[in-house]
Order: C-alpha cells, then sequence, then structure tokens
C-alpha cells in the first residue's frame, strides 16, 4: 500500500521542522558557548595586564632601591677619594 501524497507531505513537513529546530537549537547553543569562549579570553587578558602591571612595579621598586644604593655608593667613593686627596695634600 503506497501511502497518500497527504501523508507523505505532511511527514516530509514533520522531519523539516524537526530538522530545522534542531539546526535552531545547535546555533543558539553555538552562540552561547562562542559568548563564554569570548568572555574567557576577556577574563585572561585582564589578569596577564594585572600580572604585567604587577611585575612591572615591582621591577621599578626594585630599580629605585639599586639606584638609591649606587648612589650611596658613588658618595662613599667620594669620600673616601676626598680623604685619600687631602692626606696627600696635608
Amino acid at each position: 500500500m503506497q501511502p497518500r501524497p497527504e501523508s507523505r507531505i505532511e511527514l516530509l513537513e514533520k522531519r523539516a521542522t524537526t530538522i530545522e529546530a534542531t539546526v535552531l537549537e545547535l546555533a543558539n547553543d553555538t552562540a552561547e558557548e562562542l559568548k563564554a569562549i569570548r568572555q574567557d579570553i576577556k577574563q585572561g587578558h585582564l589578569e596577564i595586564g594585572k600580572a604585567i602591571d604587577s611585575q612591572g612595579n615591582a621591577l621599578t621598586q626594585q630599580l629605585t632601591t639599586m639606584e638609591a644604593n649606587i648612589r650611596g655608593e658613588i658618595a662613599e667613593v667620594k669620600n673616601l677619594l676626598q680623604e685619600l686627596i687631602n692626606q696627600q695634600k696635608g
């Protein structure tokens, strides 16, 4: 027995509706996943930026300390040289 054309058309319409609904659900799921991935990437970039800023601040502090130490040592060397010069004169 052959199904009537109306039955075949109805079946094809149901299949098409099911396929379209599946595609729509997959598209929505993919969009949500992409949005979550974008948010993760953005958060990662912010964390990397904070880490770089923190390291930059630490390096700046270290360089400031080193500069102060070097200036102090230079001053000591100058004083020693001045003492030696004064001893040579006296």
